[in-house]
């Protein structure tokens, strides 16, 4: 009696284990194929609530980097005219180094 017990409890955990490793398996390959395109898609049922928090994080994240990557692309296509100024601040004070009679350590070499 005690060895069919054993073979009981061994057939559920590896039909449980196959199970897991299943869903995670899932879990794995969805996460290979996330991509910016698919961020608005539903995150798919992996059946057990670790595995769905999982892939509720990682689609967060890749939110978030989406979004900061885009305020990356609207800083850098800003037009040039927007760095100008501070530019034309400098430009005297550049002509002005030589001047100065700065100790040699400090002039431009």
């Amino acid at each position: 009696m005690g060895g069919v017990y054993v073979f009981l409890m061994i057939l559920v955990v590896w039909l449980y284990g196959r199970r897991l490793t299943r869903r995670s398996d899932a879990l794995a390959k969805w996460a290979e194929e996330l991509s910016f395109e698919k961020l608005q898609q539903p995150v798919p049922d992996f059946y057990f609530h670790d595995l769905n928090q999982i892939a509720n994080q990682l689609q967060t994240a890749f939110v978030r980097i989406a979004d900061l990557l885009e305020k990356e692309h609207r800083f850098y296509v800003m037009p040039a005219m927007n760095y100008v100024p501070p530019l034309r601040l400098l430009k005297p004070i550049w002509n002005c180094w030589p001047a100065w009679n700065l100790p040699h350590r400090c002039n431009a070499p």
